[in-house]
């Protein structure tokens, strides 16, 4: 099989994306690259998604190398649902997209030409752009190239390092090859949100190294009422406590003994925040301050060690 034949699942997680999904599906058709598998996964929508995905599907089947609609009879979350459509993928490469995001015309082809271009590339990242609900263009993602992570000389375990301080990753612009996920197991289903930041933990402490094309390939949809539009009147929501749960698992087991027990207690300090409604209060100034402040011990020796990881980074690009 030729390089350029080689064929790519594109996977479109959906869920309650009825005015949207026609506009995604085609930004997938009018891929430039033609080797293309389509699956779509959704998440028991309540809106007629689903049924605009079918008529969608079984008008443009022939653009596609197979198409799969995947449903379930009760919501299962986010995580459940990113693992289900990439097993039941068939494509040696699988590119993500949520239901109300966009690909550039050229993405999956760049993204090709990119892994094409060095056999050991198994997982990649391109830049974002995002977009509002009427497509107007609102800035690029904040994570894009970092060169303390990025460069193409640092290996995986210096990327690991610098991930157990800080994250430059945005999970919509991956790219990645089905032997790593075979090989990782997928995503892990404990965590319903924050998937991302478990999955890319169990990438490089795996000793894969992520890519970076410099690229802005993915448009993310920016709406209120979805997780990419969250916003919350508390210091400390749900979701900051799903990530209690993934540092105690992925993160406190890597670190050193004294930055392991100042990030768990870093973390009983989201707990008391987010059990106790009156110290809750993003609007408290003393509240933001308190916390601060309570919480600075795992702060200070995070930013020390991140410095310290940056000086031996910086080490391996002068060579």
């Amino acid at each position: 099989m030729e390089k350029n034949d080689v064929l790519v699942s594109v996977v479109i997680l959906t869920y309650n994306d009825a005015p949207f999904i026609e506009e995604t599906l085609n930004s997938v058709k009018d891929q430039t690259y033609k080797n293309i598998e389509l699956v779509v996964s959704d998440d028991c929508s309540t809106d007629d998604t689903v049924e605009r995905c079918s008529r969608w599907l079984e008008q443009n089947r022939s653009r596609f190398t197979n198409v799969q609609l995947l449903t379930v009879e009760k919501n299962t979350g986010v995580t459940y649902n990113i693992n289900r459509a990439q097993r039941a993928a068939r494509g040696e490469w699988i590119k993500g997209l949520g239901g109300d995001d966009l690909l550039t015309p050229d993405c999956i082809e760049v993204f090709m030409n990119f892994v094409n271009s060095n056999s050991d590339i198994k997982i990649v990242q391109c830049g974002l752009a995002k977009i509002n609900e009427n497509n107007d263009f609102l800035g690029y993602d904040s994570k894009g190239f970092n060169k303390y992570f990025h460069s193409e000389k640092i290996p995986a375990y210096w990327q690991h390092q610098f991930l157990l301080r800080k994250d430059p990753l945005e999970a919509m612009g991956l790219f990645k090859s089905k032997e790593l996920l075979e090989k990782v197991d997928y995503y892990d289903c404990e965590f319903p949100m924050q998937e991302d930041v478990a999955f890319a933990m169990k990438v490089v402490s795996s000793g894969y190294k992520i890519w970076f094309i410099d690229n802005y390939l993915i448009k993310r949809r920016m709406r209120a009422g979805t997780l990419s539009g969250l916003s919350d009147t508390t210091l400390v929501n749900r979701n900051n406590m799903i990530r209690v749960n993934i540092n105690k698992k992925y993160f406190v087991p890597q670190l050193g003994w004294l930055e392991g027990k100042l990030l768990l207690y870093y973390d009983k300090i989201h707990e008391m925040f987010f059990n106790h409604p009156k110290l809750n209060k993003k609007s408290s100034y003393l509240c933001r301050m308190l916390k601060h402040i309570l919480q600075s011990p795992y702060i200070l020796i995070r930013q020390y060690k991140l410095r310290q990881v940056r000086k031996n980074i910086c080490k391996i690009l002068q060579d």
